[in-house]
């Protein structure tokens, strides 16, 4: 595939996130703006084909007790549908391993809907292991 990996700057999120949440239905009503603070601990690569923003991959670093250290969140990995399967997921989740790492991150955690086979296989493929927990969430 054809297909070039950048980290962005965070001011860009905003401009990125307008651009895709209409084809991804989690990001619906995300205060995307308000990510901009606090710039030293999150990063998105996205994928581009040619000019086109067809992928991206959002990171969050945070100390955790667990690991002892920092750890980063892959809070978000999307690829539109219709260029899936073409690697672009691979290597958007590659630069994101290879950033936690240069970070000196002690790991990666991250969350997959139940009924999302596929991408349950690519983190697979990149050795993450399930694990036998639920996650919960609250608005505040």
């Amino acid at each position: 595939s054809n297909c070039g990996i950048t980290q962005l700057p965070m001011k860009s999120m905003l401009l990125l996130h307008h651009r895709l949440q209409p084809l991804h239905r989690t990001w619906r009503g995300a205060p995307m703006f308000e990510m901009s603070a606090g710039v030293g601990d999150r990063f998105i690569f996205v994928a581009k084909v040619a000019d086109r923003t067809v992928g991206v991959a959002y990171l969050s670093r945070t100390w955790t007790l667990e690991r002892g250290g920092d750890s980063v969140w892959l809070e978000e990995l999307y690829v539109e549908p219709e260029l899936r399967g073409r690697g672009i997921g691979q290597r958007l989740l590659q630069a994101a391993i290879e950033h936690a790492r240069a970070l000196g991150c002690a790991g990666m955690e991250l969350e997959v809907e139940a009924n999302h086979g596929r991408a349950a296989n690519l983190y697979r493929r990149f050795d993450f292991v399930e694990l036998p927990r639920r996650r919960y969430s609250r608005p505040l």
